[in-house]
């Protein structure tokens, strides 16, 4: 745990920092993410991409997937961003660090933005055809 501190604090090395824990460690965990996630949806009966199963089941699940990215990608960014700011080395190595935290920033969020406004047409048709106004399902039939 002390390597956390150490990391949040940005008293790692830049070049471990960014390479080891901004690229390797992050690959790690959105590829078993990936891997994890269709599993986690066999149980309700939902194919990834073939759109069977309850879309709101689908939809949190793939939230509870994402998440643990999420939250890494946040730490790691101001254990990487910190890290830049004590770098003793060129100024362009640091800045050109900062810049790809700001780029994958704005690509998780422009993600995000892009999944909900494909999705929401999905619920809806859901919440419509579900019958009772809800998008969980008949209830009591």
């Amino acid at each position: 745990m002390i390597w956390i501190k150490k990391f949040w604090r940005g008293e790692l090395p830049l070049a471990k920092a960014f390479w080891f824990y901004g690229v390797f460690i992050f690959l790690v965990i959105c590829v078993a993410l990936r891997l994890v996630a269709p599993m986690l949806l066999l149980p309700f009966g939902l194919v990834v991409g073939l759109g069977g199963g309850n879309l709101v089941i689908t939809l949190l699940i793939a939230a509870m997937a994402l998440l643990p990215q999420i939250i890494y990608q946040v730490l790691a960014s101001v254990g990487i961003w910190r890290s830049s700011e004590a770098y003793l080395g060129p100024a362009l190595r640091a800045f050109l660090c900062r810049l790809v935290l700001a780029l994958a920033a704005a690509v998780t969020v422009s993600d995000a933005i892009v999944t909900v406004i494909e999705v929401t047409p999905a619920l809806r048709q859901q919440f419509l055809l579900s019958g009772t106004g809800g998008i969980f399902g008949s209830r009591g039939k």
